[in-house]
């Protein structure tokens, strides 16, 4: 099954090429980014605090790359996993059915 969806993958990715289309970037909003600032709230310093206190490295450099992560992400961007998981249940969402049907009688037919 899962060549059967590498290949289906690979003959729709074949077919967009032949068919001429352009890839084009979808027009996006100036992007702005949250103040460092801000992110530091009772539970983050509070966290960092206790693991310097007590040694724990680990502790703090995971608070901190939580921190700059969220600095480094935009505040106006969806997310790309949340589009993609929408559309892909949006568009299989009968074929999905349908495939759980037919498993059902394959699996009464085994049993």
């Amino acid at each position: 099954m899962l060549l059967s969806m590498i290949s289906a993958s690979e003959d729709q990715a074949a077919k967009k090429v032949s068919s001429g289309a352009v890839f084009e970037l979808p027009a996006t909003d100036e992007l702005s980014y949250p103040d460092p600032d801000t992110l530091y709230n009772e539970e983050i310093v509070g966290r960092l605090n206790t693991s310097v206190g007590s040694n724990n490295f680990a502790d703090m450099a995971y608070v901190l790359s939580h921190v700059h992560t969220q600095t480094i992400m935009p505040e106006n961007q969806a997310l790309a996993a949340d589009t993609y998981a929408r559309i892909g249940l949006t568009s299989s969402r009968n074929l999905m059915i349908s495939e759980i049907e037919e498993s059902r009688s394959q699996f009464s037919a085994v049993a």
